[in-house]
């Protein structure tokens, strides 16, 4: 009998044989098992059934079969040998950790974790928080589970792992419970449950490699199931259903693709008559290979699996199927571009030809049975096979064609003896740089940059002894091809050598930021450029004995010569003093101690003067601390980079970075944050950063993510595009993309159903006007010109980029996720109007658990200077948390003057509450967003104390209401100010519930900015132009305030402002849809109350 934990409950937990399932006999047909035993269930949610390969390692049963009736006593230290406290919730539906567990896994995970969960299903909320590294009776202990009393104590209990060049932390070995079954987790296979009685239970299993497999049986509520000695292994062999195709050419190149069951990755042969076919894909029930060549005739194809042969149906060589190149014009010095001209026979057996010129791909212009033309490509110059290739059967006999090598130029031909960039023109080159070298003197010249036609590389330094000059011969030779040598292309020239001395320091992170001093002689007064590793420094302060330069991200540790390049002069000479030494990249296990990276559920930690390379994607961790040190992202990567984690911290000057401004991330790049409502929350001195889980927070440091420049964010439709259609034309045109995800605005006359329409593009013009949609419009969408009252005016639907390459997400609890019917009623704006439906009343729609994702900047002091925001081209989406205050997707909360901040060019959709938040903020600049679906006011402002912010050319279209957070969400405004003195301009609303800008202007400000000195009712009008809303459900533009609004010179009370000394106080130039007829006016206010 185990112990109850907490001293509030008297609860035990017995083991005991008679409640545990018994597993009797298994049989297998098919894919159909059946299991008989007793001790089952009837429900089969409750059943999960795994296979389990019999080379495994067996897991232990809790009960023996010589235990059978007895109730058996287990100590926690046996379990939890760290003596963490675990609470034992009063639920008879809730297992230990306060949620429900599906088996030992979770419960033995739940441990490892080691996450606290108290005797209620409410989050923790910690109180008197300090500061998140200070002391605290309660935070660290809460968040880890242990008897942490500080951040530094939980320090010294080994909890977190630190990253950068330091000492490796201490940790304690992974215990052999853990590893044993992450093992088994990572090859077991999985049997979904048909049919549950107490007595037998029948599954589908999934499909399965050949292989003997042992059977797993775990019941909710009972645990896992003992497997009898009489039921035994199930065995699985390889079968071969179907082949194609069964002929092909004597020259092998046909991609054979067999159907079939029990192939076994990773352990499978393909032989055609004893000769490897090469594998292009094996999977369980499907393989394809490569033929080898044979002579005409017939052969047996044979699958190797595990060992065993399988002979599978016959494959016929034949010479019907066989493409026969007869000649290629021309054959020799081929330039990139040449048409080539291929005579023979058999060459569109099945279709379009493929022609290879060695590994590539000529692109075939033309051709018939007995001629192809194709376009010759960028090869580096030599000899090559050129082949015909028929898609279906195969290839043809090879012919030998040569491409061409020449120099043309090179630049400069002249430099010091330290060496210096050259670039050398001409053709053949390799643009991989791999096959191409280049020698000067004989000497090697290091390739820096190549492509067909033009090579730069790095003239190597020289003694020049006694001589002042010195003439070389540059040669380019190819791999296995040609020469080209240019007589006296290049001369060293005493006079032009500069030279480094040293460099200090010599070493930093390889996610750049070091500010490194070169001292030397011979630099320039201007001009200097400085490389490290192929990495760029940017110079900037440089004299002729010193340059000072910061150093850009490297992939990769390693020693590396700096190379100063000196305008006319070439490449300072250097000996082991003019070396720096890159390191700190996640992937390596340098950063970290010598151990590994992270795993899931560990808290991480980057110290102050420590920068970390993100360089991979990670496993969901507990915590990440930016504590004064700095993490990157990889800018090089050549796939996306996903930074997961429950919480993000940045404390104490830290930052983190997606690219800079000047240089920004070009590649694929998510912060994924997870968590629940039911996680751990920290709140009081933070005012709600540390929001459950699912947060980025920023308390006194930077955010910098810059995603690939989006010029144009959003656009009209230049004509009006039918219900239907699949093709619409725009007014400016755009980089986008295929694949990119779009909104079409709707353009009807008032919201009373969802009309907009998100679509993915499928293709893109050449000149970026018309955009194919993957799937046709439901819904006409107007774009039209009218002349009202004599004013020409614009009536067109707006449409908005939503995928950006940088992004944030809150990772969606697939649990929780449901797709809702439409309401058979229309929706009814009107605000004492009786709704119909709760759910799909806007239309058809997906719901979830609404807990997304938020980023907070927030710092300990307003107007300080203390957290900078830049966010540009960022797509944030499952974000916000419905039914909690503060819980926004962007949030810039009670931070003051923030004029070096910006959110610009970003996608925020699919959000459970609001969009943009500027809470108590002032010179926030705001601009070229699109929002979209947004539950509650999208663009918003909170207390009313906010000013000087300005918000422009942003588009928010389906601003929906939320009954999940304030009263005036239930009819919400796409643009929400409540102070008059910002600047509004060149935006757009569409589509929303309710309101497209709604101005509330209090007498005094609300919240933690409540005072009554101020009155934002009083506060002079700040700009507000050219703004446009349409097909909104009540106003385009609502002016409100209880107490009116009296633009005066003095806070609260003065004199009243004169008209004539107003300048850009004023509303001017909206334009927006009456929701009576549908047609568009322009309005033009000028008075002030």
């Amino acid at each position: 009998m185990i112990q109850p934990v907490s001293r509030g409950l008297n609860r035990t937990f017995t083991t005991d044989a008679a409640s545990t399932p018994y597993v009797r006999q298994v049989t297998m047909t098919g894919n159909k098992v059946m299991l008989e035993g007793s001790g089952f269930t009837d429900d089969p949610s409750k059943v999960r059934i795994t296979f389990v390969p019999s080379s495994l390692r067996r897991r232990r049963n809790i009960l023996r079969d010589d235990d059978e009736g007895d109730e058996e006593s287990v100590s926690m230290e046996s379990v939890n040998p760290e003596g963490r406290n675990v609470n034992v919730q009063d639920d008879d539906d809730v297992m230990i950790f306060g949620e429900e567990s599906d088996s030992d896994d979770e419960f033995l995970e739940a441990f490892k974790k080691t996450a606290q969960i108290g005797t209620s299903r409410r989050p923790v909320i910690v109180s008197s928080l300090s500061d998140v590294t200070g002391e605290t009776s309660s935070l660290w202990r809460e968040l880890t589970g242990t008897s942490a009393r500080s951040f530094s104590h939980s320090q010294d209990l080994g909890l977190w792992k630190a990253g950068g060049t330091r000492q490796p932390p201490t940790h304690s070995p992974e215990p052999e419970i853990y590893r044993e079954k992450r093992e088994i987790r990572a090859t077991s296979y999985s049997c979904s449950p048909n049919a549950v009685t107490d007595g037998s239970i029948s599954c589908t299993a999934e499909d399965l490699p050949a292989g003997s497999y042992d059977i797993a049986l775990c019941i909710k509520g009972h645990g896992e199931g003992v497997i009898g000695d009489t039921a035994r292994p199930v065995r699985i062999k390889s079968a071969i259903s179907a082949m194609s195709p069964v002929e092909g050419s004597i020259h092998g190149g046909t991609l054979l693709t067999m159907n079939g069951t029990g192939f076994k990755p990773g352990a499978v042969e393909v032989q055609l008559d004893g000769e490897p076919c090469v594998l292009e894909r094996a999977e369980v029930t499907v393989l394809a290979c490569w033929t080898p060549p044979h002579s005409p005739g017939n052969v047996t194809v044979e699958i190797i699996v595990g060992g065993e042969i399988l002979n599978g149906p016959t494959f016929s060589y034949t010479l019907s199927k066989t493409p026969v190149i007869s000649s290629a014009t021309p054959k020799e010095n081929i330039k990139a571009r040449d048409d080539i001209v291929i005579n023979g026979t058999n060459f569109n057996i099945s279709g379009k030809p493929e022609v290879m010129i060695g590994d590539s791909t000529c692109d075939v212009v033309a051709f018939n049975t007995t001629t192809i033309t194709c376009k010759a490509m960028e090869l580096p110059a030599g000899n090559y096979s050129l082949a015909v290739r028929d898609k279906k059967y195969g290839c043809s006999n090879e012919q030998l064609v040569t491409f061409d090598l020449s120099i043309t130029s090179i630049e400069p031909p002249r430099g010091g003896f330290g060496g210096v960039i050259i670039n050398i023109t001409g053709v053949g080159f390799d643009p991989a740089g791999q096959r191409t070298t280049v020698t000067v003197c004989n000497a090697s010249c290091s390739i820096t940059r190549s492509s067909y036609n033009s090579i730069t590389c790095q003239v190597p330094p020289t003694d020049p002894g006694t001589v002042k000059s010195k003439d070389c011969d540059i040669t380019v030779t190819n791999e296995n091809g040609p020469l080209e040598t240019s007589k006296n292309g290049f001369t060293y020239n005493a006079s032009l050598t500069p030279s480094i001395l040293d460099v200090t320091p010599r070493r930093g992170g390889t996610a750049g930021g070091t500010r490194i001093k070169i001292n030397g002689t011979g630099f320039s007064e201007k001009g200097n450029t400085v490389t490290i590793g192929d990495s760029d420094c940017l110079v900037v302060e440089e004299k002729r004995s010193e340059i000072s330069c910061v150093t850009e991200s490297h992939l990769g540790p390693g020693i590396f010569p700096v190379i100063v390049t000196v305008p006319g002069a070439g490449t300072a000479a250097a000996d082991e003093n003019g070396e720096f030494f890159y390191i700190d990249l996640w992937s390596s296990p340098f950063t970290w101690g010598g151990e590994p990276p992270p795993l899931a559920g560990q808290m991480v930690v980057i110290d102050a003067d420590q920068t970390v390379l993100l360089d991979q994607s990670t496993d969901v961790l507990k915590m990440l601390l930016i504590k004064g040190g700095h993490l990157v992202f990889d800018g090089e990567a050549n796939e996306e980079i996903v930074l997961r984690a429950e919480y993000i911290l940045i404390v104490e000057g830290g930052s983190l970075n997606v690219g800079t401004e000047k240089e920004p991330f070009m590649g694929q790049a998510t912060i994924e944050l997870h968590g629940n409502s039911r996680s751990i929350e920290l709140a009081n001195i933070w005012i709600k950063v540390l929001t459950n889980e699912v947060v980025l927070a920023v308390r006194n440091g930077s955010l910098d993510l810059h995603g690939e420049p989006v010029p144009i964010t959003w656009t009209h439709l230049a004509t009006t595009a039918s219900a239907g259609a699949k093709n619409i034309t725009l007014k400016q045109q755009v980089t986008w993309k295929a694949g990119d995800k779009i909104v079409i605005a709707s353009t009807g006359r008032r919201f009373t159903k969802n009309e907009n329409e998100e679509r993915t593009i499928a293709s893109v013009s050449e000149d970026g006007l018309t955009l194919e949609l993957s799937q046709s419009l439901d819904y006409e969408h107007i774009s039209i010109e009218q002349t009202i009252a004599g004013r020409r005016i614009e009536t067109r639907a707006e449409v908005g980029l939503l995928t950006r390459n940088v992004k944030i997400r809150g990772a969606v609890n697939e649990d929780f996720v449901e797709d809702v019917a439409a309401c058979a009623q229309s929706f009814n704006p009107d605000q004492f109007a009786t709704q119909q439906c709760f759910r799909g009343k806007f239309g058809k729609e997906t719901t979830g658990d609404m807990f997304g994702a938020t980023v907070m900047l927030c710092a300990k002091s307003p107007n300080e200077d203390l957290v900078q925001g830049r966010i540009e081209y960022v797509e944030v989406t499952e974000a916000g948390q419905a039914f909690q205050l503060g819980r926004y997707p962007l949030h810039f909360h009670l931070v003051g003057n923030v004029s070096d901040s910006y959110i610009r060019g970003c996608a925020v959709h699919r959000t459970f509450n609001r969009a943009i938040t500027m809470h108590a903020v002032s010179g926030l600049l705001v601009e070229k967003n699109v929002v979209y679906n947004n539950m509650g006011h999208a663009i918003f402002t909170e207390d009313g104390v906010e000013q000087n912010n300005i918000i422009q050319y942003n588009l928010a279209v389906y601003t929906r209401s939320s009954s999940s957070l304030l009263n005036v969400d239930v009819t919400p405004a796409s643009f929400w100010i409540v102070n008059p003195n910002n600047v509004v301009r060149h935006n757009a609303a569409a589509g929303s519930t309710h309101f497209g800008y709604w101005y509330r202007m209090e007498r005094n400000p609300s919240g933690p900015s409540a005072t009554s000195d101020y009155c934002p009712n009083n506060a002079p009008m700040g700009t507000f132009l050219n703004n446009t809303a349409h097909s909104v459900g009540r106003y385009g533009l609502w002016v409100f305030s209880k107490d009116g609004y009296e633009p005066r010179s003095g806070r609260c009370g003065g004199n009243l402002v004169e008209l004539d000394s107003v300048t850009v106080q004023d509303f001017h130039s909206l334009t927006f849809t009456l929701p009576s007829d549908g047609s568009s006016r322009a309005f033009q206010f000028s008075g002030h109350h």
